[in-house]
Formats: C-alpha cells, structure tokens, sequence
C-alpha cells in the first residue's frame, strides 16, 4: 500500500505592477487578486519616471506652473507661448485631447490680449474643482487672474496695473478653502530706477479693495530693491507665507493674524518679516505642509547650490536669526551642487503626503569644454525608508537625475497627486522647444499565497 503524503504546495506569485503617475491617476490603484496578500516593495519614489510631450509648437512650455487636483486626480498646466505671447493651460484628459500622446492631453490658449502669461502660477478652487491662474501681462505691465468656470469659460481680469509698474512679475497663487486666491508678485513704483516691493493680493468683499479691480485688496509686505522670485503658500489652517529675495537675501513673510501687529505690510495688517539666509538666493520654492507642525519648507538656490531651510526653534539652527531670542531658529541646508554657469535654474518643491519635501531643480554644470545638464529631484533620505543617501548634510538626502533626454528644466514646476506621486512639467529648449512632463510611477509588490492539501495516491 502506498503511503498517503500530504503535499502541501505554496504558490507565491510576485505581480510587479506599475501604477501610473499623478496626472494619469483616476481613482483607485489596482490592489491584484482578492485573495492577494499586498506589500509594498519601496517606497513610491524608487519607481521610474515616464516622460511625454504635452505641447511642441515652437516657443512654448516657458513660465510653466502645475497643479494637480486633490479631488478629481486632474492635472492642469499653464505656460507662457513665446510664439504667439499667449498664456495656455494644458489638461490631461485621457483620451480625445488635441495635444500630447495619442490626445491624450487638452492645450488651449486663455488669454491672447498682448503679451501676456509670463511668470504664471496656477491652482485649484477647491469648491468647483477648477483651475486659476495668476500672470503677468507685459503689454499692460499688469497682474492679471484668469477663472475658469468650465462650460462658462474663462473669467479674465485685471488685479493690478498701478501706475507706473510694472507691477505682476514672478507671481505666485493659491487657493484658499472657501475658493478666494491670495497672490504674492514683485512690483516697481517708482518711474525709473529699481524700487520693487514684495505685493500680496486677496479678496475684498464689497469692492472696497485698494487694487485697479475693487474686488481685490492689494498690500505692500517688504521693499525688495531689485526684484526677484517670490512664492507663497496656505495650508488648511489657512495660514499664509511668503518666501521671497530682497537684494541676494532670503526673506521669509507670514501672517500673524489679519488685525494684529507685525513688522511689515500695512499697520495692524498681521505679517512678520524676516531674513533667513543673508547668502545670495536667486530661485526658490515654499510650501507649508499640512502636517502637525504646519512648517515652512523653503528651498532655493544661492548661485551655486541648492538650499533647503526650515524651522527647527529658538537656539537649534544656523540661519534664521531671531532678535529676541538672539538665537538661531532655522536650519539651513546645503543639499546639492546646480552649477555656476550663466543659465536658468528653477527650483519647486512640495511636500508630500508624508511631510517629506521634494525637490525638483535643474543642473547646469561647466567644467572646461564640458557642460553637464539636466532636470533633478532631491528627497530626504528618510522618505524612502533608510538612513544614508548620496547628497546633502551627512548623505542624509538622496538626488536623483530624471534621465530625459535633451535640454530639460529651464523653467519646471513639480507637484503630486493623492498617492503621493510627483510629476514635473518642464520646458525643453533643445529643437525650438517644448512644453514636457516626467510623472512618476511605483511598484508594488503582490504576494498571494495558495495553501492547497493534495493527496497522493
């Protein structure tokens, strides 16, 4: 009689699956069979970038700003054409587009009235899910808001055109919780010679505000001499800051409270100024993370490298010096080497899901005949799970070159969907130029286990 063996056999199937980017998200990711035991191989940002040109009329894709909508997976960007010297807004939409792969993407032109669409910044009206942009208008030397309301189109206007301007240049917008945008932009009110001042702009009820369109009410923050970036951010406690450079420094504005004191902007109009860096900051990026400590995270870049600042308090930094304390709050950061040769490099940053920052910045890098390029993401090394990385204070971050081919990320904006996923939309220069985005993919790794008894014979 033959013995009766129980064979007992594991099937363990690894199903890598790749999930798509944040402009491609819509809804669920696939989890794998029901009876699928799931865990995650990595975290998300170990997984490839997929790259697509959105536009590639000749000229276009500078100036870009990008927004991802929390609500509906939507990913919308605006840019500047220099061809036509339109602003356009691109939107993903699957299928049925007229530009990008296969359609899958929507391009068309929101405001043609002059030279018009430098220095945008689009966002979400989280109460119809739609997007604004906030640009500049050359021909004007205006800061204008444009407001899609879907099938009613766009509503188009002027905010600001003080005499003599221009007033509007590096314009940065968001949107608060009950849909009203808050607007921080460069200004010059003198007729000649450089006395730019750091401006912000936000509803007025009752068109009683101080801008060109009474809805708006339009503030002066902090001389800044020579103009330069700005970048402002609200998180969902609706606080409000502004990073900012004021002659090579690092400047950084937030709101108290609407009624009380600060030490700039209108009397009794509740915002704080103060230097973080003295050292040179010629681009940079904020964003006040929602998590428990609403920090500010600033990167930038000081001529030669890329900054991360935040605060850490009284007496436990090495920037951000505070006069009552006499001590040091912040803690700044050197994280990467960008270059030093003539050339854009733009930085943006958000902070994901997790409250990690992530950083994408352009490299542009000369060393005798030898110019080394190219689009860079950076995150804390802690963001993928482990201790070391390879850039940054002691390896503690980790760079990463997005392998595009090509002259990538003079002008680059980076945000992330509701998986935590990055996508960057950026302008290519090589070839006339192209408007173009890298979204980020991730694996997951699936182990369903069959146990089956079989009974030989």
């Amino acid at each position: 009689m033959k013995n009766r063996v129980l064979v007992t056999t594991v099937l363990s199937v690894v199903l890598l699956v790749l999930a798509v980017g944040p402009g491609q998200a819509r809804g669920p990711q696939p989890s794998g069979p029901p009876e699928a035991a799931s865990m995650s191989a990595a975290p998300a940002g170990y997984g490839p970038w997929v790259f697509e040109t959105v536009d590639s009329v000749w000229g276009v894709g500078t100036h870009v700003s990008i927004a991802i909508s929390s609500h509906s997976g939507t990913t919308y960007i605006s840019y500047y054409d220099y061809g036509t010297e339109n602003l356009k807004m691109a939107t993903h939409v699957g299928a049925g587009g007229n530009c990008g792969p296969a359609g899958n993407w929507k391009c068309e032109t929101v405001d043609s009235g002059g030279d018009v669409g430098k220095y945008s910044s689009i966002a979400i009206n989280p109460t119809i899910d739609l997007p604004v942009i906030a640009y500049y208008d050359a021909t004007n030397k205006a800061l204008k808001l444009a407001r899609w309301h879907g099938a009613a189109g766009w509503d188009i206007r002027t905010v600001d055109d003080t005499d003599p301007g221009p007033v509007g240049l590096y314009t940065s917008l968001k949107i608060d919780s009950e849909g009203w945008p808050h607007i921080s932009y460069h200004g010059n009110i003198a007729p000649v010679g450089n006395n730019y001042w750091v401006f912000y702009a936000t509803h007025a009820s009752g068109s009683a505000g101080s801008c060109t369109n009474g809805d708006f009410q339009c503030d002066r923050i902090d001389k800044a001499t020579f103009g330069g970036p700005t970048s402002l951010d609200i998180n969902d406690k609706e606080q409000i800051g502004i990073a900012y450079n004021d002659m090579g420094k690092l400047r950084y504005a937030h709101r108290i409270s609407p009624s009380s004191s600060g030490n700039c902007g209108p009397p009794s109009s509740g915002w704080n100024c103060r230097t973080i860096d003295p050292a040179a900051h010629a681009y940079l990026s904020l964003d006040l993370d929602d998590a428990a400590w609403h920090q500010p995270h600033i990167a930038s870049y000081d001529g030669s490298h890329l900054h991360y600042a935040r605060p850490v308090g009284y007496g436990n930094g090495n920037c951000g010096y505070d006069d009552i304390t006499q001590t040091y709050t912040w803690q700044c950061d050197q994280v990467d080497t960008m270059g030093t040769a003539q050339h854009t490099r733009d930085v943006s940053m958000v902070v994901d899901n997790s409250g990690f920052p992530i950083i994408a910045y352009h490299t542009y890098k000369q060393g005798g005949q030898f110019v080394t390029r190219g689009l860079q993401v950076a995150r804390p090394a802690a963001a993928f799970g482990v201790g070391n990385g390879n850039c940054g204070p002691q390896d503690g971050w980790r760079c990463e070159r997005i392998p595009d081919s090509g002259h990538a990320g003079d002008y680059l904006a980076i945000d992330v969907n509701r998986s935590g996923l990055a996508t960057v939309a950026y302008f290519d220069s090589d070839y006339f130029g192209s408007l173009r985005v890298a979204y980020q993919s991730f694996y997951q790794i699936h182990l369903p286990l069959a146990l089956r008894g079989h009974i030989a014979p």
